[in-house]
């Protein structure tokens, strides 16, 4: 945790004129809130975010995913950050709390944020901002061992278990989730919620004759997209985010 960026405890982030901040890559913000201060302990959050080109660009076709690159890599990134979020979530949790008991609280999952088009004349209105996020929530360790501790996971993870993994348990991975993709929807609510909040976030794509066509299958193409991945597909996206 880089302490150049600390909120006292004493101000607000409205006294502080803070109403949202962008941190450059690779940048942390430290949070101290605390009033025990016997108490030796910490919170770490990791937002890994994948890169959203040309967003904001009134210029060429954009995609289902925001960007004026063809749809294709837009999904092929999409992918290969839900197939990754599936694979590191197991070693992630064992590893953190099991075998090293940092807390209760330890994951990792995919992460989808959606923001406005600040340019208001581009093709896309909205667009998802995709990554990965990684959490502990520790009561024995303070915020700095434990992102350390994190750190070091992530580089073991890339180096080792990654970039060694047989291709028969890379395949096992892309079968598992795709399967859990193809899950048919159970309550009339889950399907309701899941095409009204592509209606509401104008979630579309452009063909390849650059017609606008609203996305419905979109979890189909997902788990297509999985299907087509190769194991060097993760590893490129793994080190980029990372």
């Amino acid at each position: 945790i880089d302490t150049n960026v600390v909120m006292e405890q004493q101000k607000s982030t409205l006294e502080l004129n803070v109403i949202e901040r962008s941190l450059p890559r690779g940048s942390d913000i430290a949070l101290h809130f605390s009033t025990t201060k016997s108490q030796d302990d910490g919170a770490v959050w990791i937002t890994c975010q994948a890169p959203l080109f040309g967003f904001g660009s009134s210029t060429g076709s954009v995609s289902c995913y925001g960007t004026n690159r063809p749809t294709n890599h837009s999904q092929r990134q999409s992918a290969a950050l839900r197939l990754l979020s599936h694979m590191i979530r197991e070693p992630f949790f064992n590893e953190l709390r099991t075998k090293q008991q940092l807390g209760y609280v330890v994951g990792c999952s995919f992460l989808q944020r959606y923001i406005h088009n600040p340019n208001p004349t581009a093709t896309a209105i909205m667009a998802p901002v995709e990554g990965f996020q990684a959490y502990v929530l520790s009561r024995k360790c303070n915020a700095l061992e434990v992102k350390n501790r994190m750190d070091d996971f992530f580089l073991h993870y890339g180096t080792t278990i990654l970039n060694q993994m047989a291709q028969s348990e890379f395949d096992a991975h892309v079968h598992a989730l795709c399967r859990k993709m193809r899950k048919p929807l159970c309550t009339l609510g889950e399907e309701h919620s899941m095409y009204w909040n592509k209606i509401l976030r104008d979630q579309v794509c452009y063909n390849a004759t650059d017609q606008k066509q609203q996305v419905w299958e979109m979890k189909e193409e997902l788990a297509r997209a999985v299907e087509s991945l190769k194991k060097e597909d993760v590893i490129d996206v793994y080190w980029n985010i990372i």
